[in-house]
């Protein structure tokens, strides 16, 4: 009986530590799970963030017959009648990374007159300094119209932050988050204008809105003409010197490509969205992929699926 009564204890013991929640097993399960997870941050500060819960990839696992989409999350869709034609989770909050761009350029477009020469700050240049435009400098000055180009192709982070400090970092964020707003953007909230924020989080319904927003609004159709070039140009005013870039983005100059915008940041892996205009004459399909691994590979499969 003795021996019996030890038994239980031992095995007790052993399975109140094995649940533990503060356990080495249960610590590992979640490091495990942690690639696929946007921590929510709990600081009073910031505690509208869009909470991002663990996920684990097999929740994600594709039926039935058909290309493997690397992507967390895609939507195809035919944008004059919003009819989808392919999606998985697109409700599920993503972080956008630089896909925040679209917004950025929106609402600039909106508050700033083009035309407006921008000097640089000593903090577009720190932000620009992973960035493809590395010889940016403090005091330089730009157009706000080619400031609009480089972020739109190369991603310029410190171009958006610039466009930003032009009307008042503050208060454009506010705008971001009011046109957000205004267009139904529900599960959306921006916390700067380049998308470098992992807590810049959206779902693939809601920047739907925001692509057809711009993409049918006619006082906005630079922003998808300029996401279709393969190289800009940007002029600085003090010494006149022209700087020449290649986009980031595969498909920018073939025929059928009418515009979009890549991102990339650790926690959101590769998005991008994309439009193509139909073969089928059915007016422009809309793709998006959020959390992929090959995101240009996952959009020309989506694309080429025969619905």
């Amino acid at each position: 009986m003795k021996f019996q009564g030890l038994l239980l204890a031992t095995i007790i013991l052993v399975s109140i530590f094995i649940t533990s929640p503060h356990s080495h097993l249960s610590t590992q399960r979640r490091e495990t799970n942690s690639q696929f997870l946007v921590e929510t941050v709990k600081s009073q500060e910031t505690a509208a963030v869009l909470e991002i819960t663990s996920v684990p990839l097999t929740l994600f696992k594709q039926k039935g017959e058909g290309p493997k989409i690397s992507a967390q999350v895609f939507l195809k869709r035919l944008l004059n009648t919003n009819i989808n034609l392919a999606e998985q989770k697109t409700k599920y909050i993503w972080p956008v990374a630089s896909l925040t761009k679209l917004m950025t350029a929106l609402v600039a477009i909106e508050k700033i007159d083009l035309n407006t020469e921008i000097k640089l700050s000593e903090k577009v240049v720190e932000v620009e300094a992973e960035g493809i435009i590395r010889n940016f400098k403090a005091d330089e000055i730009y157009k706000a119209s080619d400031l609009l180009k480089a972020m739109l192709v190369v991603s310029s982070n410190g171009a958006a932050e610039a466009l930003a400090e032009s009307y008042g970092e503050q208060n454009f964020i506010s705008a971001m988050n009011q046109k957000a707003a205004e267009l139904g953007m529900n599960d959306t909230k921006y916390f700067d204008s380049t998308g470098l924020n992992s807590q810049n989080q959206s779902t693939a319904n809601d920047l739907a809105k925001l692509v057809n927003y711009i993409y049918f609004n006619f006082n906005h159709p630079e922003i998808l003409n300029i996401t279709q070039q393969k190289t800009i140009s940007i002029t600085e005013l003090n010494s006149g010197q022209t700087k020449s870039f290649n986009s980031m983005n595969e498909f920018a100059g073939q025929p059928n490509f009418l515009g979009g915008k890549t991102g990339f940041i650790d926690e959101s892996k590769g998005n991008l969205i994309s439009l193509f205009q139909d073969p089928d004459g059915r007016g422009p399909i809309l793709i998006i992929v959020l959390g992929s691994e090959d995101r240009f590979g996952d959009t020309r499969k989506l694309l080429e699926i025969s619905n």
